[in-house]
């Protein structure tokens, strides 16, 4: 990729849809994110996981990707999945607290853990990309 391996460290893993994968997911991202600062990889994690549970929960996917790198202060993390198309970056009617037993609290909260998240859909596979900053 023309970056030295200093500076960046990366990690692919395709899953399938068991939330037993969820460990090999944190596996990755405290081996690959922030040695020097367990809380951001404790965020990045909580925002994974919450996505990863919601792929497998609600998507119909049989399975999905993750893909987990680090570049200077920056962490980037991408699921890839063949489940139905979703969004979750789409505007959702303001909630009141008490009405988020129904759900819809998770994603709020990835978009509040992320310094920049974004969705795409191509050949039938949803693309989340998510960014977290090390500071």
């Amino acid at each position: 990729m023309g970056i030295p391996a200093a500076t960046q460290q990366e990690q692919y893993l395709e899953l399938s849809c068991n939330l037993a994968e969820l460990k090999k997911i944190r596996e990755c991202i405290f081996q690959i994110a922030c040695k020097s600062n367990q809380e951001i990889n404790k965020k990045i994690y909580l925002a994974c996981e919450e996505i990863f549970v919601n792929i497998v929960s609600y998507s119909g996917a049989d399975h999905a990707c993750f893909f987990c790198s680090r570049n200077a202060d920056k962490i980037t993390v991408i699921f890839t999945d063949n489940g139905r198309l979703f969004n979750p970056l789409e505007s959702r009617p303001e909630k009141d607290f008490n009405d988020f037993d129904e759900g819809g609290m998770g994603i709020m909260l990835v978009k509040e853990l992320c310094s920049a998240i974004s969705y795409s859909n191509a050949d039938g596979k949803n693309n989340l990309r998510m960014e977290f900053t090390d500071h």
